[in-house]
């Protein structure tokens, strides 16, 4: 047993060798000069009757022999530090993971905070997270005043946020409403095919020019707007903060019915100025 493990050993050192040489092949260039030189120098003091001509040559021959020793040594380290370097790699990257782990448990504890008293706001990123909980949590009424860029409107962005309404809608009878602010009427245009699909959901759509609200006395928004909201059942609210080009950059999830109050009154303003829009289509 122990002259296998031995020569288990040997086999798995000589294994290692053959590896490092593979990834070092400058190393196998300087061994092979220094075998050379010692195989030379033990011939030549074989050979030789100078005692200081052997005297040298075996001094060659030790020297090559501890500098090629230095050399496997080299070659065996440079494997296990690539070995390591292999390993600092995979570190980072479990580093990085538990990093995006943690963000979604604390994007996960916030999301479950929203049922309770206050505020939280996420970024534009978690947009479809915050919204399965919006649905999930809606009972009954959802009234929307949107301001977003009509481009960020894609198909894929709408099949995901009216999908859950329509659910919704079909299953819980939720009164569920959406007011298109709009900068002028060639607008519309533009969103023709998602009004379409809102209407095809069950969703009831108007339309507003942004001016009337600037307009009304007192003014309903300040210029710019750069907001839009959603009023869900009698206590959520949630309001979508844009950029100057109307893209989405944050959320904002308020618990508090004074605040809900507040935006209600608003909403009934601009629904007062907005303009139904009739369904041309039949709903799915």
């Amino acid at each position: 047993m122990p002259t296998d493990t031995n020569n288990s050993k040997k086999i798995s050192t000589h294994q290692e060798i053959i590896r490092g040489l593979k990834v070092q092949p400058e190393y196998l260039f300087i061994f092979g000069v220094l075998l050379v030189l010692a195989t030379g120098s033990v011939l030549v003091g074989i050979t030789s009757n100078n005692p200081s001509v052997q005297l040298l040559t075996f001094a060659v021959f030790f020297t090559s022999l501890t500098v090629s020793t230095v050399v496997i040594w080299l070659v065996i380290n440079s494997r296990k530090d690539a070995n390591q370097l292999k390993l600092s790699e995979e570190v980072l990257k479990l580093s990085r993971r538990v990093d995006r782990l943690s963000n979604e448990i604390e994007s996960a504890c916030k999301l479950i905070n929203l049922v309770h008293y206050g505020s939280l706001t996420f970024p534009a990123e978690q947009l479809y997270t915050i919204w399965k909980k919006l649905m999930y949590d809606l009972d009954n009424k959802f009234y929307a005043f949107s301001y977003i860029n009509a481009d960020e409107w894609t198909q894929e962005h709408t099949r995901r946020l009216l999908s859950p309404l329509k659910s919704k809608i079909d299953t819980e009878y939720a009164d569920v409403k959406r007011i298109f602010i709009i900068d002028d009427l060639s607008e519309l245009q533009k969103l023709s095919e998602i009004i379409e699909y809102h209407q095809k959901y069950g969703i009831s759509v108007a339309y507003v020019e942004i001016k009337k609200l600037y307009e009304s006395t007192p003014p309903i928004c300040e210029n710019p707007l750069n907001f839009g909201f959603i009023l869900i059942d009698d206590m959520r609210l949630a309001i979508f903060h844009l950029h100057e080009n109307r893209k989405l950059k944050s959320i904002e999830i308020i618990s508090d019915r004074e605040i809900f109050k507040k935006y209600e009154k608003i909403y009934e303003r601009i629904r007062n100025l907005a303009k139904p829009l009739p369904s041309l289509t039949s709903r799915i």
